[in-house]
């Protein structure tokens, strides 16, 4: 593993798809569109001299400035996926993931304790809300809610998932800028698209990236916007 004592810890939204594609082992890449900082003109965004690198016009000074990648080689980049409660008891609380119905415990022992007692109050809170409107749920003998049928507590989205109770931790081993359509099918593979028979995995990963950013956005797969190239080596709990 990479040594850096400026290592980082940063959390990544991935949807579904892309989380189906991690813990199955099949992505070690991903794609994201390049957002203009708040001193930035996004107009003006741009490709430097300097190959991967960014440039921008400043507003204020409106002189040129490079635009820093989001993350370095050797940070932790972990996922936020879209999740809900599944269970808790005494101090401890399970949480369910979407993209394939895993379950996991949020690790108390990693967390700051004020923030965790805190976080803990707040979603069983919740899920007590949601349960009390539930009529195939009742609480035990032992105090605590249970329900026929599959859960029906709701979705919350990744932005919401507090890093300890993330699943996946990926070094970052490079990062750097380019127009989307550079990608190649290799790449494309690498990003977790499923090569069908007679079919290019570029052209799915095409379809899949308007899917996400959309079809007439800004960042559309046809206007070839800059994106900055995550690429992750194994997974790691250090």
């Amino acid at each position: 593993m990479t040594e850096n004592i400026t290592r980082k810890y940063r959390g990544l939204l991935f949807n579904e798809f892309s989380m189906k594609a991690l813990v199955a082992g099949r992505k070690t890449q991903t794609r994201r569109p390049v957002k203009a900082p708040k001193w930035a003109d996004p107009d003006t965004i741009g490709e430097s001299s300097v190959a991967g690198r960014v440039v921008s016009r400043h507003i204020d000074i409106r002189e040129t400035e490079a635009i820093n990648p989001p993350a370095r080689p050797g940070d932790i980049i972990w996922s936020r996926e879209t999740w809900r409660l599944h269970s808790w008891a005494d101090d401890i609380v399970y949480v369910e993931f979407r993209a394939d119905g895993a379950v996991q415990l949020a690790d108390k022992a990693v967390a700051d304790p004020v923030f965790y007692e805190d976080w803990r109050r707040r979603v069983i809170e919740d899920a007590e809300r949601v349960l009390t409107h539930n009529p195939k749920a009742k609480i035990d003998e032992h105090g605590q809610w249970r329900w026929k049928g599959e859960n029906s507590l709701p979705w919350k989205p990744g932005i919401h998932l507090p890093m300890f109770a993330g699943r996946t931790f990926l070094e970052l081993v490079d990062i750097g800028a380019e127009r989307v359509q550079q990608i190649t099918e290799e790449d494309a593979i690498a990003e977790g698209i499923v090569v069908e028979p007679g079919k290019a995995a570029r052209a799915a990963y095409a379809a899949l990236w308007d899917d996400i950013h959309g079809k007439n956005s800004r960042y559309s797969w046809d206007r070839d916007p800059l994106v900055w190239r995550y690429e992750f080596g194994d997974q790691t709990h250090d």
